[in-house]
């Protein structure tokens, strides 16, 4: 399988994890969803909710101006690709903004940890398997020290959205892509 379809089938994940609706047609009302349910699962106060929600609306807002019509996978897949290929105003801009809210958000106390616990409810809503999720955790710990900080995990989006291939760790955040 050629580079581009692994990386492809990983921002398929992203979609599959944004369209809570499971609808196969992405609408701002999924991403509002997305951000109120990760902010329940992960107990935020209003300010990290807001702010959970404002890098949705950013999202969504790149979205509609990138794609015409209703957002299904390809259209999704496309214009994050677009978005990626054409330099780091896109990731910058959208991207680190929807990383920073969740890391503000998993990272309840502060202490630049995502905590194991804060990790398993952060993605109780897209799988049951936590032996899986458990296993994506120690991938993304990069130092192997037992933690993933927040900067692992910024690191580890990055990767998950600039490798093409499967080597790196970052590959696995929403789980192995179907390839």
């Amino acid at each position: 399988m050629k580079p581009a379809d692994i990386r492809d089938a990983k921002i398929a994940l992203a979609f599959q994890a944004l369209n809570v609706s499971g609808s196969g047609r992405m609408s701002s009302a999924d991403l509002e969803a997305y951000s109120k349910e990760t902010a329940q699962r992960l107990r935020c106060d209003a300010d990290r909710e807001r702010e959970l929600s404002e890098s949705m609306q950013a999202l969504w807002r790149y979205l509609e101006d990138n794609s015409k019509g209703p957002v299904g996978v390809a259209e999704f897949t496309n214009a994050i690709r677009t978005g990626l290929d054409a330099g780091n105003e896109f990731y910058d801009r959208v991207v680190t903004r929807i990383v920073d809210a969740l890391v503000h958000a998993a990272d309840r106390n502060g202490d630049g940890i995502i905590s194991k616990e804060d990790y398993l409810a952060f993605y109780a809503a897209t799988t049951t398997d936590e032996a899986a999720v458990m296993e994506g955790y120690r991938k993304l710990d990069l130092n192997a020290d037992g933690a993933v900080t927040v900067d692992e995990f910024r690191k580890v989006v990055r990767q998950f959205y600039s490798f093409e291939g499967l080597d790196a760790a970052g590959s696995f955040l929403l789980g192995k892509p179907v390839i």
